[in-house]
């Protein structure tokens, strides 16, 4: 499901928590390996900037769940056709 929101441009980037991914390809590799998904998530803020008709930035602080890391999380997206898809994503921690 998660892969079939980036973009399959070879210009896609996912930089994570520990973890740097170039292409679908990579992205997609790293999904299959996670053991377990990406860890629960409380959202405490999201903010979404228009960058035009066919681009868009979605910002988002939130915290895991059980251990309450607080992390930000940033994407890129653009207007593929009828769809949108996620260019470059960034995930980091505060703490």
């Amino acid at each position: 499901m998660l892969d079939a929101l980036f973009s399959a441009s070879p210009s896609t980037i996912r930089l994570g928590a520990t973890e740097n991914l170039f292409g679908p390809d990579e992205i997609a590799a790293f999904r299959r390996a996670r053991k377990g998904g990406a860890p629960r998530r409380t959202r405490l803020r999201r903010e979404i900037v228009a960058l035009g008709p066919d681009a868009g930035c979605v910002t988002i602080i939130f915290r895991t769940e059980p251990d309450g890391r607080t992390g930000r999380q940033t994407q890129s997206w653009i207007r593929e056709g009828e769809s949108w898809r996620i260019l470059v994503a960034h995930v980091s921690f505060l703490s």
